[in-house]
């Protein structure tokens, strides 16, 4: 949303915005923003192998009509899945 404190700021997507506003760093959570700023803004300043299954995960659920409810839970659970994929990989 243009102007949201959370929104797009300088090259990052939302979810770099909120993570540096935060003052979180993480390995394992940097990755999943990096990624996600691929999903999001597809400019090709990041790359991981996961990126188009996970985009191709979050299309199919929008193409199912799943409630915000349910967005919300799936995607909990999604990124929760990622982020200790990422934190084993990175070995943090």
């Amino acid at each position: 949303m243009k102007g949201a404190l959370f929104g797009h700021q300088q090259d990052g997507c939302s979810f770099e915005t909120m993570a540096r506003i935060f003052g979180l760093q993480d390995k394992a959570l940097e990755a999943i923003g990096e990624l996600i700023h691929e999903i999001d803004l597809r400019d090709r300043q990041h790359h991981h192998p996961e990126t188009e299954g996970v985009a191709a995960i979050l299309k199919g659920w929008l193409l199912q009509g799943l409630s915000d409810k349910e967005l919300e839970s799936h995607g909990i659970q999604l990124f929760e899945g990622l982020f200790q994929a990422f934190k084993r990989a990175r070995g943090v």
